[in-house]
């Protein structure tokens, strides 16, 4: 995709039709705005805050193999451990939000960050992986 690019898919986003579908439409046409320019996407995700009394937010899901989907998160899962561990627990908590960039040196710092080191499955965290070098 060409830096060029991102004014015009700037510009759609801020005049994007609102569908009263839970963010469905506007996933479906983002990929295709985007991919028209060159991105090479093969999955894509956002997630939408609710003021729904049973659900905390709805996560919306694009794989090209499969197309859209919506995934309604009830607030039963905020006290899962998975939800617990994750970076969006921990700045709903307080903790100051990641700003790394991900290439050059900073790239390798990005990979000791606290969020990235507890987003690790246990078994590598407990033999000191270097996953990922």
């Amino acid at each position: 995709m060409k830096p060029s690019s991102v004014p015009d898919i700037q510009a759609w986003l801020l005049s994007a039709r609102h569908d009263d579908d839970g963010g469905v439409s506007l996933m479906a046409r983002l990929v295709e705005v985007v991919r028209q320019h060159g991105l090479p996407l093969w999955r894509a995700s956002f997630s939408l805050m609710t003021r729904h009394p049973e659900l905390v937010w709805r996560s919306v899901q694009w794989i090209q193999a499969e197309g859209v989907k919506m995934i309604e998160r009830s607030r039963a899962s905020l006290d899962e451990p998975f939800f617990q561990r994750s970076p969006i627990a921990m700045l709903r908590r307080g903790a100051p939000p990641i700003r790394v960039r991900l290439e050059g040196e900073s790239r390798v710092a990005f990979r000791k960050h606290p969020f990235v080191l507890l987003m690790r499955p246990a078994r590598e965290r407990s033999r000191g992986s270097n996953h990922g070098r």
